[in-house]
Order: structure tokens, then sequence, then C-alpha cells
């Protein structure tokens, strides 16, 4: 629901009490989750709201989806370990994942340090320890003084896994190796994406993803004898196949906002305008029919 003012607001609690079998089903799924836990997590857990509010982005303002990657020692020391901007098309359907993040200026490194520093304490004091976590923000950078402004999306409590093969193919780290040594261990990573990403050492590399929200055969929206070609090639990094060309899509996958995920295309590159050109043409070539994608203006000026 789209809450826009105190008398939305009111309708929408009124829908949700008028509602028994709604309650009721949202009673059951938290019950469900409540009986999984011990007693001892039972007595701290305290009163479990049947919904939850958050934040309404207003993407015509220039707000940017980034994804931050960060871990915490047993000590409760906080480790910023990587950054990655989000992509999309104008109706959002996902287009690309790229890192370092292109959009936001190295310079403004220490307020997003500040501000996840800030969030993250609360829940160390809380025992959040020995683990990986990895936080989906907005920034906005069209305030009077040209720093950003944020915005919180969600928190994940492990390490946004897709990211390892930017990771490794841009900043040679393993962040799959750097999880188990932290959880076992307790050996904080040294040598980080966002060490590499601070000094400028880096160059680019984009997740190039390739989804559908059409119903039909996958080999029938994409040109499987150009993926082919283009995965023997070594232009790419990597190729990985999510959905097998045979898999036909029901009208249940369609449904998905971002589009149902085919291919997830690794390159690496100098600079964003070379990722921006080469994921154009990938675009173009590997499906059948032109979509008629409308990208962000500042991705394909780029």
């Amino acid at each position: 629901f789209c809450i826009k003012s105190r008398e939305d607001f009111d309708e929408i609690i009124g829908l949700y009490k008028s509602d028994a079998k709604l309650r009721g089903e949202i009673k059951n799924t938290n019950d469900a989750i409540i009986s999984r836990m011990t007693p001892e997590e039972k007595s701290a857990l305290g009163p479990v709201p049947p919904f939850l509010a958050e934040h309404r982005i207003d993407l015509s303002k220039n707000w940017v989806e980034y994804c931050y990657e960060g871990c915490i020692t047993e000590e409760g020391e906080i480790v910023h370990y990587a950054m990655t901007e989000e992509v999309y098309f104008e109706d959002h359907q996902s287009l690309a994942y790229i890192t370092p993040p292109c959009s936001y200026p190295r310079k403004f490194i220490p307020e997003l340090q500040e501000y996840i520093e800030g969030y993250m304490k609360g829940l160390v004091k809380k025992g959040y320890l020995r683990q990986f976590f990895n936080i989906e923000l907005w920034a906005n950078f069209s305030t009077p003084d040209g720093k950003p402004e944020f915005a919180f999306c969600e928190i994940n409590p492990r390490c946004a896994h897709t990211y390892h093969y930017g990771y490794m193919y841009v900043y040679g780290t393993n962040l799959y190796g750097d999880n188990f040594n932290l959880v076992l261990d307790n050996k904080k990573p040294e040598n980080t994406p966002w060490s590499q990403w601070a000094s400028g050492t880096a160059n680019y590399c984009t997740e190039i993803l390739l989804t559908a929200k059409q119903v039909g055969k996958v080999s029938e929206i994409l040109d499987y004898e150009y993926i082919d070609e283009l995965e023997s090639s070594g232009k790419v990094k990597l190729i990985r196949h999510v959905k097998d060309r045979n898999y036909e899509f029901t009208a249940d996958d369609s449904k998905s906002f971002a589009g149902a995920t085919m291919l997830q295309i690794w390159i690496v590159t100098d600079t964003p305008a070379e990722a921006a050109k080469f994921e154009m043409e990938i675009r173009q070539k590997a499906y059948r029919t032109d979509l008629g994608w409308e990208y962000p203006s500042w991705w394909s000026s780029l």
C-alpha cells in the first residue's frame, strides 16, 4: 500500500481490521516462525507487529540504489567490505550490477561510512557479531551542498552471494573465503574491495542481467547461437545459466517486477563508459526481439 496522508493510513488500517482472513494468515505465518525459536529467543522477542511500514522513494528525484557489504568481528569492529551499484531500466526491470559504483563519488565515502556505522552500532549492541551483512540503500546528491542524502531499504544477515564473482574479477578477493574465515576463526578481511575502491586503484566489473517478463521458452527469447559464441570468445569473464535454454516461463514467472533472470554475464572494463557500451551491445544481440528497453539516461550517455 502507498500511504501519502493520514487519511490513507486510517483507510488501510480500517481494511486490515475488517479482514479477519488476512489477519489470520498473518498470525499463522508469525506463529510458524516463532514456533522454531528457542525459549530464550521467544522471551527476548517482544511484541510481533502484524505488518511493516517503510519509506517510499521518488525515483524522479535522482535516487540511486546501492548494495553495501560489510562484516563485524567478535569484538564488535565494523569492517567496510564493498559497494555495488544496482542499475535498473526505467520500469525497474533489472539491468546490471557494477562494482565499484560509478555514480557514487569517492570523496563522499566518509559520509557513507558514518551512516552505516550509525545504524550497525545498534545491532552490535544486540549481539550481531562475527558475521557478514549487506544493506540495500538509496543515495541522492540533489542536495543544497551536494553531499549524499541516504534512505535505508533493507538489511540481509548474510553476504550478497551473487557479488562474489564481481569482487573476485575486479579486486582479486574471495567473498566466500573471507566469510568462512570470519565465522570460523574471527579473522577479519584485510584486502577488501572497499580499500581498493577508496584508493582509486580498481577498474570495473559489471554483472549484466538478462531477464524476461514474458511467457515462453528461454531459447525463443534469447539467441543461443550468439550466447554460445560469446561464451567461448573470451570477451566475458563468466556466463551463468540461471535458466536452462529449454526452460519455459509460466505466467507466474512473468510476474516478477524486476524480471525473471535467465543469464548473468560478468565483464571487466577500465571505465563505466566501456561497460555501458558492451552491455548494450550484448543485450541487443542476445535477445531475438527488441523489447524497447528504456535505459536510464545517465547509463546510455556514459
